[in-house]
C-alpha cells in the first residue's frame, strides 16, 4: 500500500471510526465514505472533487471500494485498526496506535482530505449504509444521463 493511500485511509478513520464501538463502520461505508469525500463536488457535497473534474469519477467507486478493502486489511494487520463483530457483520474502528500514527502525519493532500472526509462525514451523518449509497447511484445515474 503506498504511503498516499495509507494516509488518507488512516485520516479517513480518524474521523469515521473514532474509539468509540457505537461509531464502528464497515467495509462498505467506509468506502462510500472514501468516495463522497473524493468526489463531493459531484455529489453536490463540497465545493469541488478532491482530484479535480473527472466525467468517469463514478466509474472508479468499485475500485475504490477494492482499494479500501486492502487498506482496512493492512491496517489491521499493523494494528491501528481494530475489528469488532456487529450485527451487520464486520465493522471497524480507529485504535489508539492508529491515532498516534495519524497525528504525524502532515501534507496539504492529507489536510485536503480531512477536510473532503469531514464534509462526507456531516452529510452522512444520520444515514444508512444503503442511503448513502442510493443517493451515490442516483447521482451516477444523473450524470450518465447528461454527461457528467
Amino acid at each position: 500500500m503506498s504511503f498516499l493511500c495509507f494516509g488518507s485511509y488512516t485520516s479517513l478513520l480518524k474521523d469515521a471510526m473514532p474509539a468509540d464501538a457505537r461509531n464502528a463502520k464497515n467495509a462498505d461505508m467506509v468506502s462510500a465514505l472514501d468516495f463522497a469525500a473524493v468526489y463531493g463536488g459531484s455529489l453536490g457535497i463540497s465545493s469541488g472533487d478532491l482530484h479535480g473534474d473527472n466525467p468517469y469519477g463514478f466509474c472508479e467507486y468499485a475500485m475504490r471500494r477494492e482499494l479500501i478493502s486492502s487498506a482496512l486489511k493492512e491496517l489491521v494487520m499493523r494494528g491501528l485498526v481494530a475489528v469488532e463483530k456487529h450485527k451487520d457483520g464486520v465493522c471497524y474502528k480507529i485504535n489508539p496506535n492508529g491515532l498516534s500514527v495519524i497525528e504525524k502525519f502532515d501534507s496539504d493532500y492529507g489536510d485536503a482530505y480531512l477536510a473532503a472526509a469531514r464534509a462526507a462525514l456531516l452529510f452522512a451523518s444520520g444515514k444508512t449504509e444503503q442511503q448513502l449509497l442510493a443517493y451515490i447511484n442516483k447521482r451516477a445515474a444523473v450524470a450518465l444521463k447528461t454527461g457528467g
